[in-house]
């Protein structure tokens, strides 16, 4: 683990700690030991500070009002709602172990629906040039536009069936990897997702709210994994997410 990831996960417990002191060469040390935290999975002296859980899950709720209001004038044009899910029912992954080492990438599913969209075109132009007695050559625009969507039907069938899209999003035991940005499972302290309508009905997002970076939005549109069985690998986490350890 980088130095840069590690601090990461130290400071999702130091920011919210009663221990914390601020130094101005180092930033939020422990009051303890004076020094920069180095500890590996957890600390044995943390103590939860509530106070500032509290103000960071205020601040959290703010900025979700702003980007998906409730009420208002904003309320009434947006067509995204956030919505917390207080409980799925696990169908995918049985346990948090089940969704270790998992790749979420484009899914090949859709190029694949793609194709059957082609073959209806083409059902459609072979019946239109045998019912408008067209010749069976180059000279029917129905069967240059068949051989065209031939060529087009091999490249989704290529991309439906081989390709081997771009891994973008990486689930392990420390935490996700959301495209370069890793978010440790203890780093997180509420979530929801985002319910589209008309032209966002297609999008699936998921809002965290963590101690380091405040709200981040994980983006699984058209990605192998559906917005509530990413809820489930955040549920299968929550006695890291909500029940943090709390030291002597």
């Amino acid at each position: 683990m980088s130095p840069s990831h590690q601090r990461k996960r130290h400071l999702a417990f130091c920011k919210i700690c009663k221990h914390r002191i601020l130094s101005f060469e180092e930033g939020i040390i422990c009051g303890l030991t004076q020094k920069l935290a180095n500890f590996e999975a957890s600390c044995p002296t943390y103590l939860l500070d509530g106070e500032q859980l509290s103000e960071l899950q205020q601040k959290f709720e703010e900025e979700v009002f702003k980007e998906y209001p409730k009420t208002g004038l904003k309320s009434m044009l947006t067509e995204r709602e956030f919505r917390r899910v207080p409980k799925v029912l696990h169908k995918r992954f049985k346990s948090a172990e089940n969704g270790y080492g998992l790749q979420i990438k484009k899914d090949n599913r859709h190029d694949r629906s793609t194709l059957i969209i082609i073959g209806f075109l083409m059902v459609i132009l072979v019946w239109g040039n045998y019912y408008n007695n067209m010749p069976w050559n180059l000279s029917s625009w129905n069967i240059v536009a068949i051989l065209v969507l031939v060529v087009v039907a091999g490249f989704f069938m290529y991309k439906g069936y081989y390709h081997n899209y771009k891994t973008l999003i990486k689930i392990d035991k420390h935490g996700i990897d959301n495209r370069g940005e890793f978010i440790f499972w203890q780093d997180i302290f509420d979530y929801g997702i985002v319910i589209g309508k008309g032209d966002y009905a297609h999008e699936k997002v998921i809002i965290l709210g963590t101690v380091t970076s405040g709200m981040l939005q994980v983006d699984v549109t058209d990605l192998n994994i559906k917005q509530l069985e990413f809820v489930e690998l955040l549920q299968h986490h929550k006695h890291l997410i909500w029940e943090r350890p709390v030291g002597e």
